[in-house]
């Protein structure tokens, strides 16, 4: 089990933390369109895993988030999308670091995007654009 990192040491790690470039990596998209008016609906929209690679001075972080609608047990619409962050950082990640910072300063990097793609994809969809609350919970989404 590891130790979780002291809000000194990872403050101390994220001030020399800087992201280079966030990209988009894979988006996929589909919609019930039977189905895809109905009002009595539920969403779970969040990120599904973050993981890092370490490579000299530059830390690469995939991050992928989901967006489900369903009607009952079924889903009617599914957004899949991976972000690739490319950061310079002036020391080492450790994991016990990116426990802290996916659950947290990654979301907060990343989420605007994916609530962004997904008000675009759905209005591309010519289906109503779907919003997603601002917030985010680090929890991956039920399939």
């Amino acid at each position: 089990m590891r130790h979780r990192i002291t809000p000194k040491e990872y403050n101390r790690i994220l001030e020399g933390l800087q992201p280079i470039i966030v990209s988009l990596n894979s988006l996929s998209a589909w919609v019930d369109r039977e189905n895809a008016f109905e009002m009595d609906t539920t969403l779970s929209a969040g990120c599904k895993d973050a993981t890092f690679v370490q490579g000299g001075e530059n830390v690469v972080v995939i991050a992928s988030y989901r967006c489900r609608v369903r009607k009952g047990r079924k889903v009617i619409l599914k957004i899949d999308a991976t972000y690739r962050v490319e950061f310079s950082s002036e020391e080492p990640f450790s994991d016990e670091f990116f426990d802290t910072y996916k659950e947290s300063s990654l979301q907060l990097l990343l989420w605007p995007f994916f609530r962004e793609l997904v008000y675009d994809i759905t209005s591309k969809m010519y289906i109503p654009p779907l919003v997603l609350p601002f917030q985010i919970v680090y929890q991956p989404p039920k399939e």
